[in-house]
Protein backbone atom coordinates (compact mmCIF):
# COMPACT_ATOMS: atom_id res chain seq x y z
CA UNK A 1 0.00 0.00 0.00
CA UNK A 2 1.57 3.24 -1.11
CA UNK A 3 -1.03 5.61 0.39
CA UNK A 4 1.85 7.74 1.99
CA UNK A 5 4.96 7.33 -0.09
CA UNK A 6 6.06 6.96 -3.64
CA UNK A 7 6.21 3.41 -4.29
CA UNK A 8 8.38 2.04 -6.83
CA UNK A 9 8.03 -1.21 -8.87
CA UNK A 10 11.34 -3.25 -9.93
CA UNK A 11 12.42 -1.92 -13.52
CA UNK A 12 11.95 -3.65 -16.79
CA UNK A 13 14.23 -5.53 -19.32
CA UNK A 14 17.20 -3.46 -20.62
CA UNK A 15 17.92 -3.93 -24.05
CA UNK A 16 20.19 -6.94 -25.24
CA UNK A 17 23.84 -6.52 -24.30
CA UNK A 18 26.01 -5.98 -27.30
CA UNK A 19 30.08 -6.51 -26.88
CA UNK A 20 31.62 -3.40 -28.66
CA UNK A 21 35.53 -4.13 -28.09
CA UNK A 22 36.96 -7.53 -27.17
CA UNK A 23 40.28 -8.56 -25.95
CA UNK A 24 42.24 -11.67 -25.33
CA UNK A 25 40.70 -11.42 -22.01
CA UNK A 26 38.28 -8.88 -21.88
CA UNK A 27 34.76 -7.93 -22.86
CA UNK A 28 33.18 -4.33 -23.22
CA UNK A 29 29.48 -4.66 -23.27
CA UNK A 30 27.04 -1.94 -23.98
CA UNK A 31 23.19 -1.91 -23.44
CA UNK A 32 19.75 0.61 -23.63
CA UNK A 33 18.37 1.19 -20.70
CA UNK A 34 14.69 -0.61 -19.71
CA UNK A 35 12.02 1.44 -21.48
CA UNK A 36 10.51 1.40 -17.68
CA UNK A 37 12.63 2.24 -14.74
CA UNK A 38 9.41 1.26 -12.40
CA UNK A 39 9.35 4.72 -11.18
CA UNK A 40 12.56 5.13 -9.49
CA UNK A 41 16.03 6.11 -10.85
CA UNK A 42 17.87 3.11 -12.31
CA UNK A 43 21.10 2.67 -9.48
CA UNK A 44 22.99 -0.30 -10.86
CA UNK A 45 23.08 -3.00 -13.68
CA UNK A 46 23.66 -6.53 -12.96
CA UNK A 47 25.88 -8.06 -15.74
CA UNK A 48 26.30 -11.81 -15.99
CA UNK A 49 27.99 -13.73 -18.51
CA UNK A 50 27.96 -17.63 -18.53
CA UNK A 51 30.31 -19.54 -22.14
CA UNK A 52 27.87 -20.69 -24.67
CA UNK A 53 25.59 -23.59 -23.92
CA UNK A 54 25.91 -23.02 -20.19
CA UNK A 55 23.35 -23.75 -18.09
CA UNK A 56 24.30 -21.28 -15.09
CA UNK A 57 25.17 -17.41 -15.71
CA UNK A 58 28.19 -16.01 -13.65
CA UNK A 59 27.73 -12.48 -11.50
CA UNK A 60 30.47 -10.03 -13.44
CA UNK A 61 31.21 -7.85 -10.69
CA UNK A 62 29.87 -7.41 -7.09
CA UNK A 63 30.82 -3.72 -7.76
CA UNK A 64 27.97 -1.06 -8.56
CA UNK A 65 27.02 -0.67 -12.16
CA UNK A 66 25.28 2.59 -13.05
CA UNK A 67 25.92 3.09 -16.62
CA UNK A 68 25.12 0.99 -19.81
CA UNK A 69 28.72 -0.29 -20.31
CA UNK A 70 31.01 -2.32 -18.69
CA UNK A 71 34.10 -4.31 -19.33
CA UNK A 72 33.70 -7.93 -17.87
CA UNK A 73 37.30 -8.89 -17.66
CA UNK A 74 39.41 -12.25 -16.51
CA UNK A 75 37.28 -14.25 -19.52
CA UNK A 76 38.90 -17.00 -21.43
CA UNK A 77 40.07 -16.11 -25.15
CA UNK A 78 39.21 -20.18 -26.62
CA UNK A 79 35.61 -19.75 -24.79
CA UNK A 80 32.75 -17.98 -26.42
CA UNK A 81 30.57 -16.14 -24.11
CA UNK A 82 26.77 -15.01 -23.46
CA UNK A 83 26.02 -11.63 -21.39
CA UNK A 84 23.26 -10.61 -19.98
CA UNK A 85 22.04 -7.51 -17.79
CA UNK A 86 19.52 -6.68 -15.51
CA UNK A 87 18.35 -2.99 -13.96
CA UNK A 88 17.93 -2.48 -10.23
CA UNK A 89 16.30 0.64 -8.25
CA UNK A 90 15.13 1.30 -4.96
CA UNK A 91 12.34 -1.47 -5.41
CA UNK A 92 14.84 -4.09 -6.36
CA UNK A 93 16.27 -5.85 -9.36
CA UNK A 94 14.20 -6.15 -12.27
CA UNK A 95 14.36 -9.51 -14.88
CA UNK A 96 17.39 -9.88 -17.05
CA UNK A 97 17.49 -8.70 -20.76
CA UNK A 98 17.62 -11.44 -23.31
CA UNK A 99 21.01 -13.47 -23.67
CA UNK A 100 23.33 -11.68 -26.00
CA UNK A 101 25.07 -13.88 -29.27
CA UNK A 102 27.65 -15.98 -28.51
CA UNK A 103 30.97 -13.96 -29.05
CA UNK A 104 34.54 -15.02 -29.00
CA UNK A 105 37.06 -12.82 -27.60
CA UNK A 106 39.75 -11.80 -30.22
CA UNK A 107 42.58 -9.81 -29.58
CA UNK A 108 41.72 -6.54 -31.91
CA UNK A 109 45.79 -5.93 -32.33
CA UNK A 110 46.17 -10.20 -32.97
CA UNK A 111 43.13 -9.01 -35.95
CA UNK A 112 45.19 -5.85 -37.29
CA UNK A 113 48.54 -7.82 -37.38
CA UNK A 114 47.26 -10.81 -39.40
CA UNK A 115 45.42 -7.84 -41.83
CA UNK A 116 48.74 -6.01 -41.97
CA UNK A 117 50.90 -9.54 -42.35
CA UNK A 118 48.23 -10.12 -45.43
CA UNK A 119 48.51 -6.67 -47.49
CA UNK A 120 52.53 -6.71 -46.84
CA UNK A 121 52.62 -10.94 -49.06
CA UNK A 122 50.14 -9.15 -51.32
CA UNK A 123 52.36 -5.75 -51.94
CA UNK A 124 55.14 -8.23 -52.27
CA UNK A 125 53.90 -10.26 -54.50
CA UNK A 126 52.68 -7.60 -56.69
CA UNK A 127 56.19 -6.06 -56.44
CA UNK A 128 58.20 -9.64 -57.34
CA UNK A 129 55.55 -9.87 -60.35
CA UNK A 130 55.80 -6.67 -61.98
Amino acid sequence: MCAIAVCADKPGKPGTPEVKEATKNSATLTWKPPSDNGGSDITNYVVEYRAEGAFKWKRATESVVPTTNHVVKGLDEKVKYEFRVAAENKAGIGPASEGSMAAKLEDAMGQFYCLLAYLLHCIFAWYNYH
